[in-house]
């Protein structure tokens, strides 16, 4: 992705440009690497690649599988690349842009009533210990696109410390 991002950079001169293919190229090195990590399984039933995330948790596989990342096989670089490109195609068709801010959703920096409502994704107690699993993509992103992002991509893992979830073994015993 560093390559990538100094070949468009130099060919076209335009650092923004260069960083959104990056990071979209990162995108589908994301979707690769989900597809063929050590913690994939075979789907039986459908003669196909089970993902890292077939539930809420990172699981242990004694029979992993393996794909060929350049072959045609479920969940190939290509599939990869051709998943971002099928999302950018449909989200490109929506006439309102968005933002994204990183922060704590108990400190918004909006005004008061900036907001008709405000939705997230419960914590779930101790079913989805969402920080963890996002390391799994954290460490690559940060190692291909970090430089980057510096201020998304400061800290090695994913901060976990205002995550509301119920996990002994990260709070010393309590919850």
């Amino acid at each position: 992705m560093r390559e990538a991002y100094r070949q468009i950079l130099q060919e076209t001169g335009d650092p923004d440009f260069a960083k959104a293919v990056a990071t979209y190229l990162a995108f589908g090195l994301d979707f690769l690497l989900n597809n063929t990590s050590v913690l994939c399984s075979w789907h039986v039933t459908g003669e196909k690649m089970r993902s890292t995330f077939a539930g809420h948790h990172l699981h242990m596989v004694w029979d992993y599988a393996e794909v060929n990342p350049f072959s045609e096989a479920t969940g190939n670089w290509q599939a990869g690349v051709e998943w971002v490109i099928r999302y950018l195609t449909r989200e490109s068709r929506i006439p309102q842009t968005g933002s994204v801010h990183l922060g704590s959703a108990a400190a918004l920096p909006f005004p008061e009533k900036f907001f008709d409502a405000v939705v997230i994704d419960p914590p779930y107690a101790d079913n989805v210990p969402y920080a963890d699993l996002s390391d799994f993509f954290y460490v690559w992103l940060r190692r291909t696109i970090g430089d980057l992002y510096p201020e998304a991509f400061a800290t090695p893992l994913v901060p976990k410390d205002e995550e509301a979830v119920v996990n002994p073994a990260r709070f010393g015993g309590g919850k």
